[in-house]
This record gives C-alpha cells, sequence and structure tokens, in this order.
C-alpha cells in the first residue's frame, strides 16, 4: 500500500510522480556515476529492467513484503527510472555533466 498522499487531480498526481522520480535519478546518477550505465548502453538497461521486472513478479505474487529492503512502490520506480534513462541513451543524451551547485 502506497504512503503518498491523495490527490485531487490526476495532474498533479503525475507530477508528484515524475518530479520525485527526478530527484531520484539525479541523485544516484551522482552517487553511481555514468559508467554503471554507459558502460553496457541499452543492453545493461534491458537486463536492469529485467532484473526489477522480476522482482515485481516476486514482490506481488508474495503478497507481503520480503526481507529484502526494497517495496513493490521503490521497484515501479526503479523500473521507470531506467526506462527514462534508456530514452536519454537512444537520444544520446546520455552520459552529461552534472551541473553543480552554482550552477543551478
Amino acid at each position: 500500500m502506497s504512503r503518498r498522499k491523495q490527490t485531487k487531480y490526476f495532474q498533479d498526481a503525475v507530477m508528484d510522480h515524475i518530479t520525485e522520480l527526478a530527484d531520484t535519478l539525479i541523485r544516484k546518477q551522482i552517487d553511481y556515476g555514468p559508467n554503471a550505465i554507459s558502460r553496457f548502453g541499452m543492453d545493461g538497461i534491458v537486463i536492469r529492467i529485467s532484473d526489477k521486472l522480476e522482482r515485481l513478479i516476486n514482490l506481488t505474487q508474495l503478497k507481503s513484503e520480503p526481507e529484502v529492503d526494497e517495496s513493490v512502490e521503490d521497484t515501479l520506480r526503479d523500473m521507470a527510472g531506467y526506462a527514462i534513462l534508456g530514452l536519454m541513451v537512444l537520444e544520446g543524451n546520455f552520459p552529461l555533466p552534472i551541473k553543480q551547485k552554482e550552477q543551478v
């Protein structure tokens, strides 16, 4: 069950998720660096999404949270994040430098 607040409008709910996803992608890019994706390109994206799909199948079939620290919500967010990274790879927009705080 999601811990997210209820919103009145579809657009607001979508934007809440997109904002959270953007923050997570940026934070993880800073933590992991570009090589985690660029080393394997689309093959790496496919493998990571496949791993997350297997996790999602397992989580939904178990109908309960497992011992590991990843929920259905976390898994879905990760899949969406990898899909965005995949789009960036296809567009030739990965890797790109991270703006430094003074550039933001």
